[in-house]
């Protein structure tokens, strides 16, 4: 009981970091397409009639190659996707494995939203252009340096 009471949860796992506006924003550090599937999941059934953003950056290429099926089927499942450049935690460029191939079959499997964003300067101006007029849910997911956008975010919110 004494530790339960101390508990304040697990940062970055389905994290509700508040609203801003009218989109509710989470922060969620799955990385890999099973978490990523659950991740939506969970959104769907607690916004169910919320439109999902989610801005996704994938992390390391060798994770990026060997599971690109699994990631283009489950990021094809959001509203819209804001997709960063793979953050490669160290690794070597795997030729023809980047964000932009990604993107690329994507768009041959779905006709919604998708943009590629070359940094987290660039998302979050994306993020700026929708935020005061629309409403829903955005859902920061991955790991690597895509939690800038999610700190960004929360200066915003507190200075609301």
């Amino acid at each position: 009981k004494t530790a339960l009471k101390k508990f304040s949860g697990i940062n970055r796992r389905m994290e509700l970091l508040g609203r801003l506006n009218e989109i509710t924003i989470i922060d969620d550090y799955g990385h890999h397409p099973t978490e990523i599937k659950n991740t939506l999941f969970t959104l769907k059934e607690s916004f169910p009639e919320e439109e999902i953003t989610m801005i996704f950056q994938p992390h390391r290429y060798t994770r990026t190659k060997d599971l690109f099926h699994e990631f283009v089927e489950v990021l094809t499942e959001v509203d819209r996707l804001i997709l960063l450049e793979v953050y490669s935690a160290g690794e070597n460029v795997i030729e023809g494995i980047n964000s932009q191939s990604i993107l690329k079959a994507i768009k041959n499997r779905s006709k919604e939203k998708f943009i590629f964003a070359s940094s987290i300067e660039i998302a979050m101006e994306l993020i700026d252009s929708f935020v005061p007029n629309e409403k829903g849910v955005l859902l920061i997911q991955g790991a690597g340096s895509i939690s800038e956008i999610s700190n960004q975010l929360l200066k915003k919110i507190s200075k609301q």
